[in-house]
């Protein structure tokens, strides 16, 4: 199978035109032109191929252009654009699908990328978000894809509840709009494990139910707790309609002294640029 590098033979064009009209384009038309310059590239004819890039992966079946994706992924070289749209043209299908089972988190999220929220897929998706072989970034492209069909899918999302699907179940259920005692108690019941107390944190502002401020008060007071728990308790707070102005000291906080430092470095960077501006002006 004949593996074409385009990306390469795209970047020794534009390195060619770049040293060719060399101060010409200030750096926001160059941006411009460069797009400019890749669309004229992929609908111009290759002697390499006797043909533009786009219509060499358009003249091609389904299952050649997923084993091209699958090459291009395996053997490291940037996957064309032309070769994702030709199979985004080809609609659902089981050899797309397939990619779904690769051992190849970049095949996998291609994959998702091409299905989107195909109502054919769905029942693969919601297996995947509750088996743990499947890595944190593909379940999080499987839930933004299925966050535009969520008001349909109340119910098999309600049964991923208690199941390693769990906080996608959750955060789609509260974007569908669920307000429910069930939901509401699975998130409690959550952010008292303490397994990701700070997600559980957030499910409770976006679910906006008062009645944690009860707990989270109490929660809030014990000193024991690090400084990022105790200011994502307090926004939290706050964001339910609450306050909490108590001071704390956190001098000692791991955490606290890397984020000051880290303000501090910042801040300094901030006005050596401020200097090297009034400098140059």
């Amino acid at each position: 199978m004949q593996l074409i590098d385009f990306d390469s033979l795209f970047q020794e064009k534009l390195g060619s035109y770049i040293q060719k009209h060399k101060g010409e384009f200030t750096e926001g038309e160059w941006e411009d032109k460069i797009v400019e310059l890749y669309q004229q590239f992929i609908e111009m004819p290759l002697e390499s191929i006797q043909n533009s890039p786009r219509e060499y992966f358009r003249q091609k079946g389904t299952t050649e252009l997923v084993a091209l994706l699958k090459t291009y992924v395996t053997e490291n070289i940037v996957v064309p654009d032309v070769l994702l749209d030709a199979l985004a043209k080809t609609g659902y299908n089981l050899e797309i699908a397939a990619l779904l089972v690769e051992e190849n988190e970049v095949l996998q999220n291609y994959a998702i990328d091409l299905l989107q929220a195909d109502k054919r897929i769905i029942q693969s998706y919601f297996y995947i978000l509750k088996n743990r072989q499947y890595s944190v970034a593909v379940k999080a492209n499987i839930a933004t894809q299925l966050e535009k069909v969520a008001t349909k899918l109340i119910q098999p999302l309600y049964k991923l509840l208690h199941t390693d699907g769990q906080e996608y179940a959750i955060e789609l259920l509260i974007k569908a709009g669920e307000r429910t005692e069930k939901l509401y108690n699975t998130v409690v019941e959550g952010y008292r494990m303490g397994e990701n107390k700070l997600l559980y944190l957030k499910f409770l502002g976006d679910l906006g139910d008062t009645r944690a401020l009860e707990f989270l008060y109490n929660d809030i007071a014990n000193e024991e707790i690090g400084y990022i728990l105790f200011k994502e308790m307090k926004y939290t707070i706050e964001k339910l309609g609450g306050s909490y102005d108590i001071l704390r000291n956190f001098s000692l906080d791991e955490d606290y002294k890397r984020i000051q430092l880290a303000n501090k470095m910042e801040e300094e960077l901030r006005k050596q640029k401020q200097t090297e501006g009034q400098n140059n002006g």
